[in-house]
């Protein structure tokens, strides 16, 4: 791998519209929910819930954040059988809302 130009990277701001039905998938793929009576997990799942608004799983941030191809640069000389994902930082000032258009910074 080249880290000198993996760690040059700079990518533009970028904005993305996510909706209900996205958070509502992406709390389901990590598999909030599966057991239907834990309660604590339910309101990440389902929308529908008297007295409770949809909650937002905060790692969902990543995903939206993510630029897409950027690692099959052949600069960026990376050998997908020798890479570990080994950190990541993510700050929230506020739970991310159920939908929204949302700009991410790199």
């Amino acid at each position: 791998m080249n880290l000198d130009h993996v760690i040059s990277l700079r990518f533009a701001d970028t904005e993305h519209d996510y909706g209900v039905r996205d958070t509502l998938l992406y709390a389901l793929s990590l598999g909030m929910a599966s057991d239907p009576l834990d309660g604590d997990e339910l309101p990440y799942a389902y929308e529908g819930l008297p007295g409770r608004a949809l909650q937002v799983v905060p790692t969902q941030a990543v995903v939206l954040g993510w630029q897409p191809f950027w690692h099959d640069d052949p600069a960026a000389a990376i050998d997908w059988k020798r890479i570990v994902h080994g950190e990541q930082h993510l700050r929230l000032h506020a739970p991310l809302p159920a939908a929204a258009r949302v700009r991410t910074q790199h």
